[in-house]
């Protein structure tokens, strides 16, 4: 089985799988170039390896929550490789992902991912069954509201490394590298996907392709 990963919510990850082995991986911290890179990474890539897109069995990409700018253009790329070549596909939102990479270490997980000046996207996930279970699904937040329902015994993870700096587990920015994270929850755990409960063995229909938006883009009108 060949797996195509890749994330734009924030930094930009591809990673190309075969027969559950990473063939390669790509990280770009620039997001403004996302639009640029993503199609022409994932094609150098996938030549690089001897492929070609019409090779790919499965596509995985986040959903969000993340900038509106990296959702939109990772699940365009997602529909056109679904309308067009027919791929299966599936998308997990970014919360779940980060929470699956402490999921072993620690049963109660917090999730914080900066967004916008003075908020924060946050979600909270528990271990059950060996698996991530979510308490709180991913919204809107601020630090202060984050920080008056911490625990000391908390694990918080994400992006907001800079914000909780008085606590004692503080967060990773490189957190946000996730397309292998993707594809590792996808392997322990393909029965969760996202908010949807979408079972690996079901293809998402193109209709289900859409971005976790927390609140609809402000979209400019132009004259």
């Amino acid at each position: 089985m060949i797996v195509l990963v890749f994330d734009c919510s924030s930094s930009m990850s591809i990673a190309l799988i075969k027969n559950n082995t990473i063939l390669q991986e790509k990280f770009f911290e620039h997001q403004a170039k996302h639009s640029e890179l993503l199609v022409l990474e994932i094609n150098k890539i996938l030549i690089q390896h001897g492929y070609d897109f019409k090779d790919l069995d499965l596509v995985l990409v986040t959903n969000g929550p993340g900038s509106y700018t990296g959702l939109r253009v990772s699940l365009s790329a997602l529909k056109m490789l679904k309308i067009g070549l027919k791929i299966s596909c599936l998308t997990i939102n970014s919360c779940a992902v980060i929470a699956q990479k402490y999921i072993n270490q620690h049963p109660h997980i917090k999730v914080a991912i900066q967004g916008n000046v003075g908020e924060i996207y946050f979600a909270e996930y528990q271990r059950k069954n060996n698996t991530v279970q979510e308490l709180i699904r991913p919204l809107i937040t601020d630090v202060d509201e984050v920080y008056k329902n911490l625990k000391n015994d908390d694990f918080l993870c994400g992006s907001a490394n800079n914000l909780f700096t008085n606590h004692s587990l503080k967060s990773n920015s490189l957190d946000l590298i996730l397309a292998r994270d993707i594809w590792i929850l996808g392997e322990k755990n393909l029965n969760y996907v996202g908010i949807n409960q979408i079972n690996f063995n079901e293809d998402i229909l193109f209709d289900q392709i859409a971005p976790l938006y927390l609140r609809d883009p402000k979209i400019s009108v132009r004259k």
